[in-house]
């Protein structure tokens, strides 16, 4: 609107210039009427220009609010509400997913019997040991960081992200690391490599926390890692099982055949005997011919 302002005040003193002009330039004779009608016609066309002009502005306004809905929307994200947890969760699901076997992952899983504590995801490690990785998005501190200028700013943002780290590293070893059902190391992922270069400006806080608190930080990249690793594991032992069946079939098939050997023989055997028999048969019944012709001969004679 301040722009339209401007616009119809510079017209103003251009149409007022311009009948001086015009007035100087027709002399006193000239006639009023067609200064009228030309300075009537000057001012039609103005006018049409502002109008198109306005048009344009609004035209750009509603671009503008557009525009500004999706932008919206991510600082929602960004602002460190329950949003912002749902796409550090949506992050680490998708990374799990596309690594670890279906069977080997639990999502919003309740590792501790006694509670109803639930874990973002829970990793079963080769030993049945179940590895809790619980996410979050430190993205109100993330965006602080960027937009501080000042040295003494950007180690206060970091402060405050160290105390927030501290305070959930003990919240995931008290909720989600129990003994004989996990390993003694959880995972706090951090869906950002941003995030975890913020993380590496803090001197010790890696290390502290996986001495002190047994946890572990980690980004996409390094997640990504630890992940396969561990799909390594699991590919190691279906290998060895399907190894120890292959074995089991050979073992079974060999005896297959061993007794299949055994049964052979024996055929062979009951063929030998059989032949046998057929021989003393055939030597029994080569006696009775010769007997049946001596005894034709005999009876031929006696006639």
């Amino acid at each position: 609107m301040e722009i339209i302002s401007f616009a119809l005040s510079l017209t103003t003193l251009i149409l007022v210039v311009l009948v001086i002009y015009l007035t100087f330039k027709k002399g006193k004779n000239s006639d009023l009427d067609g200064v009228k009608t030309e300075l009537t016609e000057k001012f039609s066309t103005s006018l049409e220009r502002l109008a198109g002009i306005s048009k344009d502005i609004d035209s750009l306004k509603e671009t503008t609010s557009s525009m500004s809905l999706p932008i919206t929307n991510l600082n929602k994200y960004l602002g460190g509400n329950v949003q912002t947890g749902r796409l550090g969760e949506w992050n680490l699901e998708s990374i799990v997913k596309d690594i670890i076997p279906n069977n080997k992952y639990f999502f919003q899983h309740v590792i501790n019997p006694k509670t109803q504590n639930q874990v973002d995801c829970a990793i079963e490690t080769t030993n049945k040991i179940l590895i809790p990785i619980d996410s979050k998005f430190y993205a109100a501190q993330y965006a602080a960081y960027q937009e501080a200028t000042k040295k003494t700013e950007r180690d206060k943002i970091l402060n405050e992200l160290k105390r927030s780290i501290e305070n959930d590293a003990d919240a995931i070893k008290e909720k989600y690391i129990v003994k004989n059902i996990t390993s003694n190391i959880g995972v706090l992922y951090t869906p950002s490599e941003g995030l975890v270069s913020m993380v590496n400006l803090i001197d010790g806080l890696r290390e502290s926390l996986l001495r002190e608190k047994n946890i572990l930080i980690l980004g996409p990249n390094s997640l990504a890692g630890f992940l396969d690793s561990i799909r390594m594991g699991h590919d190691a032992v279906e290998l060895n099982e399907k190894a120890e069946l292959i074995g089991k079939i050979i073992n079974e098939v060999s005896e297959e055949f061993s007794n299949l050997d055994m049964k052979t023989g024996e055929l062979q055997k009951a063929i030998g005997g059989v032949a046998n028999k057929i021989d003393e048969y055939q030597t029994r019944i080569n006696v009775m011919s010769r007997t049946l012709e001596k005894a034709g001969k005999d009876l031929k004679d006696g006639d």
